[in-house]
């Protein structure tokens, strides 16, 4: 029996990129309800070639998301457009380097600990001279790299690369699942995706006493701010880290 065993696990990642949570949940006996609250569309056309003039002049290339990967190079490919072989690549995590590794690229930069912060901070110490560095982002990226970077000798560019709305056509499925003690617990990717739930469910008092797992400070901090109390945070930031954190809460709290 699984330490999850018969709980459901609010996912609200989009179903496409839930499915390793999913995968996770199961293995440890849980219940994965698949609620999308958020979903993503490329920029324009426009925005992607202007990224690319900035890329052609700039050293290194920062992606802080999947997201950002996947529709960074598939525009590209669209295009038929090669990334500029000089330029350098940074990461921010595992996830990302995974996602850039599909397209047949690998990073020269990823940091110790999966965070903007850390990635800014560490890329500072190991890397002095001047450079042209162009962030690929969505428009609900947190401005943590850039004003971490920004204290580097760096020209930076910043290119929004896709857009996050909060999925409304979800609200139904969601709040029904609560009314109907559907869920047990609540799992969150992004400060985004805390956002949406709290906009699509937040009038359910109760929600906000359900464990929650985040899956870094940054999700942690947005949560608390919006008044969830029962929060855990996995010490490596991955989705599969952070079920496992999740786990061991319910083993130990036996909620």
């Amino acid at each position: 029996m699984g330490v999850l065993e018969g709980k459901q696990i609010l996912v609200t990642r989009e179903l496409e990129q839930a499915k390793t949570m999913t995968s996770k949940i199961q293995q440890l006996g849980g219940i994965s309800i698949e609620i999308p609250l958020l979903s993503f569309k490329s920029a324009d056309k426009e925005t992607f070639r202007r990224s690319i003039t900035h890329l052609e002049q700039a050293d290194w290339v920062f992606f802080t998301s999947a997201n950002g990967v996947a529709f960074f190079f598939d525009q590209l490919e669209e295009e038929q457009l090669k990334l500029p072989s000089h330029l350098s690549i940074a990461v921010v995590g595992l996830k990302t380097e995974q996602a850039l590794q599909q397209y047949g690229y690998h990073p020269s930069f990823v940091p110790s600990r999966y965070s903007a912060y850390t990635l800014g901070t560490e890329f500072i110490e190991q890397v002095s001279e001047p450079l042209s560095i162009v962030l690929i982002q969505g428009n609900l990226s947190r401005t943590t790299l850039k004003d971490t970077l920004s204290r580097g000798p760096y020209e930076i560019q910043t290119v929004i690369m896709y857009e996050t709305v909060f999925n409304v056509t979800m609200e139904t499925k969601l709040t029904e699942a609560i009314a109907n003690k559907q869920i047990d617990a609540l799992t969150f990717t992004s400060p985004s995706a805390v956002r949406a739930f709290t906009r699509l469910a937040g009038h359910f008092e109760e929600v906000f006493t359900y464990p929650c797992a985040c899956i870094g400070p940054t999700t942690e901090q947005e949560a608390r701010k919006l008044g969830f109390t029962r929060i855990v945070v996995p010490k490596t930031y991955t989705v599969e880290a952070m079920i496992e954190q999740l786990a061991l809460d319910r083993d130990e709290r036996n909620w």
